[in-house]
C-alpha cells in the first residue's frame, strides 16, 4: 500500500508472503488462494479481504512512513524512509514498489507526464495517488525500462470541483448522464469514448431517480426536477422524457426530486510503467536483464492494469518473486 512497509527496519523478523506462482494474467485465480471472490465484489470488500488475510498473516506492516530514496549496491538493496517521528530508518533487503503510477507527479515542466502527453496535464486526477512517481523516476536513473507511459486511460465521470483532485463515482452509480444538449448514451461503449464526449459537449449530470446504496456520502444530491432544468438550462420536458425510461413519470405540475451529482472526466491510470519480467515481477533494465532486488507491482508495472484483482494479483506475483526479505 502507498506509504506502507512490510517487515520494516529489520525491527522483526521477516517473513515470506505465501503466493502461488500463477500470472498475473489470471488474477482471478490468485486471489482465491486468499479466499477472494473478486468478481461482482466491490473493491473495498476485496481491499478488506485481503488486508484480513495480512492481518492473520507474520506480516509486520508499518503505515505513515514516507519513503525518501532507494539504497543500491549491485542492484536494489533496501530503502530509507522516515517514520512518524521523522526519524529516518533504513531498510536492508528486497524491494517490491507498489506505489501507485507515474500520474501522481503533473509539475508542468519536469513529470514524466509533461514529457509523454502535455495534452493532459490539465485533466483532473483522481484522490490519493500519492507520490510513487517520485521514487519511480529515480528507478528511472539508475537504468530501469519504462513502457507506454503515453497510453494513459480515462474514467468519465468524477466530481465536478475546483480541486485538481477529484473523487470517483463508480459506474454503477452512473444511471442517466446529460448535457444541456442531451444525453450521452453509454451502452456498448468504451470508458475512453464515454469520457472524451462528455469532455468535448461541456457541462455534465449523473442523475439517478434514487439514492444508490454505493454512492459515497456527499457525492449525490436531491434536487427537485425544475431546479434542476433551471441549472442545466433545459426544458423540464427534456428531463421528463429521460426519467421515463425508469419508470418515473412525473405530471406538469407535480413536485418530483432526483438524485444528481455534476461530473466531469479525469484521468484514470497510466497503463504503461516499469518494464517487469512476466513470471517474476522484477523490474528489468534497459538491456532487458533484472535489476537485482528490485520488484514493481500493480501501476508501477507496465500494462499490470487499474483493477484491483490485477494490482493485487501483480503484488503477489512480486512477492512470490522476490522471496524472503522484501521490504
Amino acid at each position: 500500500a502507498e506509504g506502507s512497509l512490510c517487515g520494516a527496519g529489520g525491527r522483526a523478523p521477516l517473513h515470506r508472503l505465501a503466493a502461488c506462482e500463477r500470472s498475473v494474467e489470471d488474477p482471478d485465480s490468485i486471489l482465491k488462494e486468499l479466499q477472494v471472490e473478486s468478481a461482482g465484489t466491490s473493491p473495498v470488500e476485496v481491499l478488506k479481504a485481503l488486508t484480513e488475510a495480512v492481518t492473520k498473516s507474520k506480516i509486520e506492516v508499518y503505515t505513515n512512513c514516507t519513503i525518501t530514496r532507494l539504497l543500491y549496491s549491485e542492484g536494489c538493496c533496501g530503502c530509507v524512509y522516515r517514520d512518524r517521528t521523522n526519524e529516518e530508518v533504513r531498510v536492508q533487503g528486497k524491494v517490491i514498489l507498489c506505489c501507485g503510477g507515474f500520474l501522481s507527479d503533473v509539475e508542468p515542466r519536469s513529470s514524466l507526464l509533461a514529457a509523454h502527453r502535455p495534452d493532459l496535464l490539465h485533466w483532473p486526477r483522481p484522490l490519493d495517488l500519492g507520490s510513487g512517481s517520485t521514487l519511480l523516476g529515480q528507478v528511472l536513473q539508475h537504468g530501469a525500462r519504462a513502457l507506454d507511459l503515453e497510453r494513459c486511460r480515462f474514467f468519465a465521470t468524477a466530481e465536478a470541483s475546483a480541486k485538481p483532485a477529484r473523487r470517483l463515482l463508480s459506474c454503477s452509480l452512473r444511471g442517466h448522464l446529460m448535457c444541456s444538449d442531451g444525453e450521452v448514451q453509454q451502452g456498448h461503449r468504451s470508458e475512453d469514448e464515454i469520457a472524451i464526449e462528455i469532455l468535448e459537449r461541456g457541462p455534465c449530470w449523473l442523475i439517478r431517480s434514487d439514492l444508490h446504496p454505493a454512492a459515497p456520502r456527499g457525492s449525490l444530491r436531491r434536487v427537485e426536477l425544475d431546479a434542476l432544468a433551471r441549472e442545466m438550462q433545459v426544458p423540464r420536458s427534456r428531463l421528463v422524457q429521460v426519467l421515463q425510461g425508469e419508470g418515473l413519470t412525473p405530471g406538469e405540475n407535480q413536485e418530483t426530486f432526483v438524485w444528481v451529482a455534476r461530473v466531469t472526466p479525469a484521468l484514470l491510470c497510466c497503463e504503461g510503467g516499469l518494464a517487469v519480467a512476466g513470471e517474476s515481477g522484477a523490474v528489468l533494465a534497459q538491456d532487458d536483464r533484472p535489476i537485482p532486488g528490485l520488484f514493481a507491482a500493480g501501476e508501477a508495472a507496465a500494462s499490470s492494469g487499474s483493477s484491483w484483482s490485477s494490482c493485487a494479483a501483480s503484488a503477489l506475483r512480486a512477492a512470490a518473486g522476490g522471496g524472503a526479505g522484501a521490504p
